[in-house]
């Protein structure tokens, strides 16, 4: 993704690993790269689409609309 020109925008939503270091990494990434935003979903499996789909639909839509605006 850091190779790609000019920079898209990126969402990660992910569920698992619960590793607090997985969210610290992916949080320090996003601190150095704004084109890159990272929600940890409260679900408990990696099929997180089936267990909280209403959150993913909800920040993918806000994703879409903070790209309409910029």
């Amino acid at each position: 993704m850091t190779h790609l020109a000019p920079a898209v925008p990126v969402l990660h939503l992910y569920a698992q690993p619960e590793d607090p270091g997985y969210l610290a990494a992916h949080q320090a990434f996003a601190a150095n790269h704004p084109w890159f935003t990272l929600s940890k979903l409260d679900a408990r499996s990696h099929f997180s689409t089936f267990e909280v789909a209403d959150k993913i639909a909800v920040a993918i839509e806000q994703l879409v609309l903070q790209e309409l605006v910029a």
